[in-house]
């Protein structure tokens, strides 16, 4: 038989960037994308622009990574058990403003359910995880791809989640093959510029968009700060070749620019990309949280938050493993694909809307002592 993925989370820009690396892939006949209900229809657009060759290898199905069995029938969960070969476990939440109850329900039932599908796959499926880099906390100087619980202090709901779905993961390692991805600050399509407005760094390229003409923008945090960023169209590449690689399982594997521009060289690259002037001399991580914060701006893009925050320490990430198992992709430089992601945030002003309340089932709060 041939292979089958399932893609969860389904379509978030990290879930769409899987996809696309999938349909690249002509030995795989079927993908399978969850999508939740409340989701249906920004999964429709997606898909409608794919063409007829690649529309037929994908099937939807309709869930909740979070139910009982993704909230699936019993007879398409069975299926799904006999077909899979791979799992991409990617979140639909993004925002670092989601409030931490939403975040650990989201990411550490779902984590569990998977594990679930996984371990009664008769194919012996492999899950690849996506998780985040900055599970680093707090912590400056390197930090290793086996480096997880090392005393750091998790910013935010998202972080602290990801981080003890890590933990669910690592103890099931020695016996469901898995993989953990774990991308630095994510931004958008190097390629097209499309950056979901959930993600944090929507609200970072919103704020210089709008920004009046005659305002000079300060510059966050500390200047001199490494800011690494990874467009999702590479960690959807690196993340798919990981997958199909053998000797990846059990591994964790950083999709980080191995060479980072500082925060000042990132802010003047969008400043200039707007047509803007950048002050020099910088603000605290803390006013900048709080100008980001002000009435309206949430409504309008996810919120920078953990990206702001990211400034108030310097961290270098080891990626031996990514360099061992997608030796072939390198990120690209932010500064040969920021414009396009100014282009596209414009571009979207036409027609954004404050986003829609996501409804959330009610699940028990998994506690610290719930978990290996």
């Amino acid at each position: 038989m041939r292979d089958a993925v399932l893609i969860t989370g389904f379509p978030s820009q990290e879930a769409r960037s899987v996809l696309r690396e999938a349909l690249r892939d002509s030995a795989l006949p079927k993908i399978f994308v969850l999508v939740a209900k409340a989701r249906r229809d920004d999964a429709a657009a997606f898909l409608a622009g794919l063409s007829p060759h690649d529309s037929v290898r994908v099937e939807v199905l309709e869930g909740d990574a979070r139910a009982i069995d993704l909230g699936l029938s019993g007879a398409s969960w069975s299926a799904l058990a006999s077909e899979l070969t791979r799992i991409h476990l990617c979140h639909p939440l993004a925002s670092s403003n989601a409030e931490r109850k939403v975040a650990v329900d989201e990411i550490l039932h779902a984590t569990d359910e998977v594990l679930e599908l996984a371990t009664a796959s008769k194919r012996h499926a492999r899950i690849v995880a996506h998780s985040t880099a900055l599970v680093c906390g707090d912590r400056d100087g390197r930090f290793f791809e086996d480096d997880l619980d090392v005393g750091q202090h998790l910013r935010d709901g998202i972080v602290e989640a990801n981080a003890r779905a890590e933990k669910m993961l690592r103890a099931r390692m020695k016996v469901t093959p898995i993989s953990v991805i774990r991308p630095a600050i994510l931004v958008g399509d190097s390629e097209t510029g499309e950056l979901d407005r959930r993600v944090g760094t929507f609200g970072l390229f919103l704020l210089f968009v709008t920004a009046p003409p005659d305002l000079r923008l300060p510059s966050f945090g500390r200047a001199d700060s490494r800011l690494n960023l990874v467009p999702s169209d590479h960690v959807g590449r690196v993340a798919y070749a990981v997958g199909k690689h053998p000797g990846a399982a059990g591994k964790t594997v950083h999709v980080v620019d191995r060479d980072p521009p500082t925060a000042r060289e990132v802010f003047e690259l969008i400043a200039q990309a707007v047509g803007r002037r950048v002050t020099h001399g910088g603000v605290a991580a803390q006013f900048a949280t709080a100008l980001v914060r002000a009435p309206g701006f949430e409504r309008l893009g996810g919120s920078p938050r953990s990206l702001l925050d990211a400034l108030v320490g310097d961290v270098v990430f080891d990626d031996v493993n990514a360099r061992d198992f997608a030796p072939q992709y390198a990120a690209p430089l932010f500064s040969s694909y920021v414009g396009k992601i100014v282009e596209y945030v414009r571009a979207s002003l036409a027609s954004l809307a404050p986003p829609a309340a996501q409804p959330i089932e009610p699940f028990a709060r998994i506690e610290a002592n719930d978990l290996p």
